[in-house]
Order: C-alpha cells, then structure tokens, then sequence
C-alpha cells in the first residue's frame, strides 16, 4: 500500500531500539529518509545500518541527549543541512510512536502494535509478589487469548491486565497474614527467609524461560504456558489444611469500617507503625532505581537493555537478593532481626551509593549484587519483625498496608523519579535514596525497649 509519504523526511528520537526503532523502520520501508538519535552511539549506529541494509533508505544516525538543548541543536543541525527547499518538507516527527501525518500513523501502528504490546505486558510481569492468585491465573488464561490476534484489542488488554492486579491485592495479603499460622512464630523467620529466597530465583529464571519461549512460539503461548503452573497452586489450595480463621472480637469494627483498622492498629503499636512507615518511605524514594534500571545501564554503565550484558546485570541484582533473603533464615537465624534491619539499611547505602558512581561494568557486577543482597536482608527481616508483632486477628489488616508499602508505592517512585531524572540525572535521584536509606537506618528502631511509646491504651489488652 501506497502512503504517499515517500521522498520525505523524519526525526525519530529514541531509535537504537523498541518502538523508535520499529518507528523509523517503518518510516524507512514507504520511502522516507530518517534521522535517528539516541543517547548510546553504538546501539545508534548498528541501527542506522541495520535499518539502511534493509530499506535501501539513507538513514543518519546522530548520538546524544535529545531532552538537552545540545541534543536537540545537534539533530535539528544535521536536519537543516540536508533541507533542499526552502518550504516546508511536511516531513514527519516521531517520538517512540506519535507522528504528524495521520496516514503515517497508520502505518506504524501496523508496525509497532505487538511491540506495544509486549511492553505492556512486560510492565505488568514487574510486580514484587511472590506469584499470582489462581484467579490471576484464569486471568493468564485470557491474557494469552487476547494477545493472539495480530491486532489485540488494548481495551481487552488493558482490562485483563487490571484483573491481573486486582488478583494480587486480593492474593498477597491473605497468604502473607496466612504463613505466621501455617508454620508457628518459632519458624516464621525461616519460613519468610524461604518465601523471599523463591519470589528472587522466579524473577531470576522466569525472565530467561520466558525470552526463550518468546522467540521461539510469541507472547501469546508464554502467557498461556504461564497459566498452566497455577493448577498446581489450585491443587495445593485444596490439599493442604488450612487454619480455622480468626473470629472477630465482639464490639470489632466490620464492612467498610474495617479498612481503617490496620490504620488503628499502627497508631497503637510504636513498632507496627515504625515498621510500615520505613517500608513505604524506603519503597517511594530509595528503591526507584529498579524501575529505572535500564537508564542505569545504559546512562552510566553503556550497556544497552537489550544486550547480554544487561540480563548478567539485573541476574547478578536477582541473585544478591536470593542470597539476602536465604541469610536471614540460615547464616543470620539466632541474630536480633530488629538489629539486622538497621545494619542491612545502612550497608544498602553504601552499596546503592557505589552502584550509582561506577562507571566500569566490570565493577558494577559485583556491586549491584551486594546492592540486592543488602536490600532483601533489610526486606526479609523487616516483614519478619512486623509478623512477630502482629497478632492473629490483626494481619489481616495490616497486611494490606504492607503490600501496599512493599509494591504498590514502587511505582509511585518511578513516576516521580522519572522527571527528576530528566531534570537531574540517574546518579543524582540514587544518591536521594541512599541518603533516605541512612535516615531510615536511624529511625527504624523497632526493639520495643527502644520504640517510644505511646500515650494511648494498647488495645490487645482489652
């Protein structure tokens, strides 16, 4: 099909890779001569090249930061220097997937769409819970259908994938407030240690599995094959005995009334509360490089999220926390976890601060795992020492608040970092967080011989 838009010509930002690169593909392949840009050279001009062998078009690769005004006024040069006419070119200007010309975008939505797709998914596949509900499964099951076509429906999409996170906030707190009854108080640092250690190793192997299944049967069959393992946790669900629950208190708040209970709860206990407060400020400001891992690597270490070196990386922060979280129930089990939470805070600033000032990968390696290894001691111990002070008929209130603090802030703190990134630098919004990490180091006491104390009567005593 004939869009009319041969002979021009376009400026395509972001296009080493995804949906730039998909974009100035397309744009290359109905005749339009594009410039690309890009912050990494390499990648940039691989691209040019790639994209040029394959369309016959002149494509010209030009390096920089196209949010600085030097990026902007060094694209924009080599564009006038190619101008031929002094009118306007009603060339095209792309920016990931957003073009002038309504035919053009047409055409790169063919292009791109199942690229959009997979971005999509991958975002949700990011979640910090150890796994999915089995209704999250059946939503797997639809998620796979509705990926087939060639042209998913994102409105079907969208819909599933909000299933999908209804599942977890339904999931994760009922089977956190359940492990303390399924194993007693004695094993729960174990049995959490545990628990952590398989959330880790599932992100470490499950991306792998799932990049191998991707290119060799689509996202469609990967999501399908993801569905599949969550008969097992049906069949477990109706094998295994599971605990009576708690009886509510006579006179205990019931209906909606009972969303502020957890809220009550932390406001009574100087320990619960100190332990939610760290958790959500930790999450919001200190651990918003996750989200933002692939500007790390490519902004202060060159390593293109795409490339080998890039899966080593995050691996090797994958593998630290697994080794974090085994620690607590093995090397650090007859240790104070209320100590191991201020040491493992302070220690994850000093390797968040390394991490954000190397510039050799060779030594990011290394230091991103203590990175990880740091961050899940803190983690495991801090849900453990929450646990132990809660009491049966209070986690299923204040669990949520957890999971809450634990992943659902995450996000909130990549959407602030990211224009703070923009105005500043990677470098700069990682220091914030280590700076955080040592202010919470200090605040976290959570030895009730060391938590104040607060004026009103403790409740549990009624």
């Amino acid at each position: 099909m004939d869009l009319g838009i041969a002979g021009r010509k376009a400026l395509v930002c972001a296009a080493s890779k995804g949906l730039g690169r998909g974009c100035a593909l397309a744009l290359a392949q109905n005749g339009v001569e594009v410039t690309i840009t890009a912050r990494t050279a390499d990648a940039l001009e691989q691209a040019a090249q790639e994209i040029a062998a394959a369309t016959g078009v002149r494509v010209t690769p030009v390096a920089g930061d196209i949010t600085t005004p030097e990026g902007r006024a060094a694209a924009l040069a080599v564009r006038r220097q190619r101008e031929q006419r002094p009118r306007r070119a009603g060339h095209l200007v792309a920016d990931a997937a957003a073009v002038d010309d309504h035919r053009g975008a047409v055409a790169l939505e063919q292009h791109v769409r199942r690229e959009q797709v997979a971005i999509l998914l991958r975002a949700t596949a990011r979640g910090p819970g150890p796994g999915l509900a089995p209704r999250v499964g059946r939503h797997e099951a639809v998620l796979a259908a509705v990926v087939i076509p060639e042209r998913p429906n994102l409105t079907a999409l969208v819909a599933v994938v909000f299933g999908i996170g209804v599942g977890q906030a339904l999931f994760n707190p009922a089977y956190t407030s359940l492990l303390p009854q399924l194993v007693g108080r004695d094993d729960l640092p174990g049995a959490i240690a545990l628990h952590s250690a398989q959330m880790n190793g599932s992100r470490v192997i499950g991306p792998v599995i799932g990049a191998l299944l991707d290119s060799a049967v689509g996202a469609p069959a990967v999501f399908a094959v993801n569905g599949v393992p969550y008969l097992f946790v049906v069949a477990s669900l109706v094998t295994v005995h599971l605990p009576e629950p708690t009886p509510v208190a006579a006179g205990a708040a019931r209906g909606l009334r009972r969303l502020g209970a957890g809220f009550a709860v932390a406001r009574r206990d100087p320990v619960v509360r100190r332990c939610l407060v760290t958790i959500f400020t930790f999450s919001l400001i200190s651990l918003s490089f996750v989200g933002q891992f692939p500007v790390v690597a490519e902004r202060n270490l060159g390593i293109d999220e795409r490339s080998t070196a890039y899966g080593a990386l995050y691996a090797c922060f994958g593998v630290g926390a697994v080794l974090g979280a085994m620690s607590v129930g093995t090397v650090f089990s007859q240790r104070s976890k209320e100590r191991i939470v201020r040491v493992s805070l302070a220690a994850y600033a000093v390797a968040l601060t390394t991490f954000a000032l190397v510039r050799v990968p060779g030594v990011a390696f290394p230091v991103v795992l203590v990175v990880g290894l740091t961050y899940f001691c803190f983690i495991t111990s801090l849900s453990t020492v929450l646990q132990q002070n809660l009491e049966d008929h209070e986690r299923g209130a204040v669990t949520p608040l957890w999971i809450m603090g634990f992943g659902g802030t995450v996000p909130i703190g990549n959407l602030l970092a990211g224009p703070l990134i923009e105005r500043t630098s990677i470098t700069a919004v990682m220091l914030v967080g280590a700076v955080v990490a040592v202010g919470l180091s200090s605040y976290a006491r959570l030895d009730r011989s060391e938590a104040p104390t607060v004026s009103q009567p403790d409740a549990r005593a009624a």
